[in-house]
């Protein structure tokens, strides 16, 4: 892995095809439970991602190793990744591509059980309201395929609600 640290710019677009494949096996190893093989394998392929990947490829990146970071408990590291991916998810929407809205949306409710962990509930709040707003408005624009996505947001409000009380 310092080779594809060392090398970032000599590898050029080569390079982010093997970070992306990397990235992928980060992913499926923090499904498996095994966080801190895949939090290296984030941190390995980092500088790749920031010098060669367009914007929505850091934001996806962002978002996973937040993902990962809160999965092992590392809350405050956790969440400037997710406060990355939310800034360039929100960059890229000018675009009209509703699948950033979607994962805007994503990213907002992985800061959210964020900050309930840090014990930020009315941050937690705000985030999943926001994503619940882009959720309705995905479902009503006719992609009934997060509908489950927005009852998932819905059922997280409502625990951040009744855990402010």
């Amino acid at each position: 892995m310092a080779f594809l640290t060392k090398n970032t710019v000599k590898l050029g677009p080569p390079g982010l095809l093997l970070a992306v494949g990397i990235e992928q096996h980060a992913s499926a190893l923090n499904d498996l439970g095994r966080n801190e093989m895949a939090l290296a394998l984030y941190d390995c392929i980092a500088q790749m991602y920031e010098l060669r990947a367009p914007d929505e490829m850091k934001a996806m990146y962002r978002n996973h190793r937040g993902v990962v970071l809160k999965a092992l408990g590392r809350f405050d590291e956790a969440l400037p990744e997710f406060d990355r991916a939310i800034a360039l998810r929100e960059s890229l929407l000018s675009g009209g591509r509703w699948h950033n809205e979607n994962s805007l949306a994503r990213a907002l409710m992985n800061r959210s059980n964020t900050f309930l962990k840090l014990g930020r509930i009315p941050d937690a709040i705000a985030d999943a309201e926001r994503a619940i707003g882009i959720f309705e408005r995905l479902l009503a624009a006719g992609h009934p395929e997060l509908a489950d996505d927005l009852e998932q947001a819905r059922a997280n409000r409502t625990g951040l609600l009744e855990d402010r009380e």
